[in-house]
């Protein structure tokens, strides 16, 4: 057995972290096309063009529509933004992280009968005219939510660090924590929410119309760490194995690896 040594290293502590599970309702949904899309009235032709959704504009539907679907695998956790990082004015040592999410899907709209409406999609660059464009069952859509949590994080006092590799922006921070998200997250359901009144009546559409929501299981890991320099046990360096080499002879390759009992008899 190896002799055990205690030998400093530089690490990346960890000060605090929690976990959270959230039940949301976020909007209204925004649509993430790139041009201008209409709604169209089943069994009808292009020309017959209903409500008008702008890009990055709310996605209102008439009142009635009030059937809605995710497509399979169309939701993502498009991107995490940890927007500041503050200290607390409330507790010494404590720090307020504002974390952003941001979630892209494609949406259906639903009649009674279940059929998705066809949304008319505009050709790139925007077709003022609206004569021409492609037909598609879907919107793509969009939200985030912004999310603050506090956590212990050391004293402002902590001395600044700087290194080569880190850039200059970075070496100016470094008297601050730094946080690490995790998520994962998944949809819900979609309704229309009729007490947001930012759209229920359209000076240009006789029809009213009723935003969109979404509701998100959101869990998450927030974690406040530094760059410390730490005493640790250690065995001293670890030895790599030598590479399975699959182009001498990819019979003798095979025939070293074990059977895969857990692809035929998983627990």
């Amino acid at each position: 057995m190896k002799e055990v040594n205690k030998d400093p290293i530089i690490a990346l502590k960890i000060f605090d972290q929690c976990s959270l599970d959230k039940c949301l309702e976020v909007g209204p949904i925004l649509s993430d096309e790139e041009c201008e899309c209409a709604i169209l009235e089943l069994e009808e032709t292009k020309s017959d063009i209903g409500k008008i959704i702008l890009p990055c504009s709310p996605i209102c539907v008439p009142q009635y529509i009030s059937s809605f679907k995710i497509l399979n695998d169309s939701f993502k956790l498009k991107n995490i933004t940890i927007i500041d990082i503050k200290q607390t004015p409330l507790k010494k040592g404590y720090w307020d992280v504002d974390i952003k999410f941001e979630f892209t899907f494609k949406l259906q709209l639903l009649s009674l009968s279940m059929q998705p409406y066809k949304i008319l999609h505009c050709d790139i660059p925007c077709n003022r005219t609206r004569t021409r464009g492609h037909i598609k069952d879907y919107i793509k859509g969009k939200v985030s939510y912004i999310q603050q949590i506090t956590l212990y994080g050391g004293d402002c006092e902590s001395p600044i660090i700087a290194s080569d590799i880190f850039t200059p922006k970075q070496t100016l921070r470094n008297n601050t924590p730094h946080a690490l998200v995790e998520a994962k997250a998944f949809p819900l359901d979609v309704n229309p929410n009729c007490c947001d009144c930012s759209c229920i009546f359209d000076d240009i559409y006789e029809e009213p119309t009723v935003p969109l929501y979404i509701t998100i299981g959101l869990n998450t890991v927030i974690s406040l760490f530094r760059l410390k320099s730490i005493l640790v046990k250690s065995y001293g360096y670890t030895c790599p194995k030598n590479c399975a080499d699959k182009s001498t002879n990819p019979c003798d390759y095979l025939n070293n690896i074990d059977f895969p009992n857990d692809l035929f008899f998983p627990e």
